[in-house]
């Protein structure tokens, strides 16, 4: 896919990963999320809490990719740091839900 300077309305941050070493976020993820996870890099520790979830990390890029992979991954995920990572995320799962409360007219 080729995309036309000035004709994409995708932000740029969402297209390209930073330079030099890459951050890692940590997350909590359920054993559903983890077949669905695609996050960059994604490393899960074998222990288990006692639900069956799991600590692990991923490689973070700049914008807010991170964020909408994570939030596509809906309950099966918990972001546990960086704490900016899960300010955003629970910031945009506020604003779904809120759509979803509106119902349909």
């Amino acid at each position: 896919m080729q995309l036309l300077p000035g004709r994409s309305t995708i932000p740029p941050d969402l297209l390209t990963w930073g330079a030099g070493p890459p951050a890692r976020a940590t997350i909590r993820i359920s054993p559903e999320g983890i077949p669905l996870a695609t996050l960059p890099g994604l490393r899960v520790r074998p222990e288990t809490d006692p639900d069956g979830w799991c600590e692990a990390t991923f490689r973070l890029g700049p914008g807010r990719r991170a964020a909408a992979d994570l939030l596509a991954l809906g309950p099966t995920v918990e972001v546990l740091g960086p704490e900016e990572l899960r300010a955003e995320v629970a910031g945009l799962a506020r604003r779904t839900a809120a759509l979803y409360a509106r119902g349909t007219t």
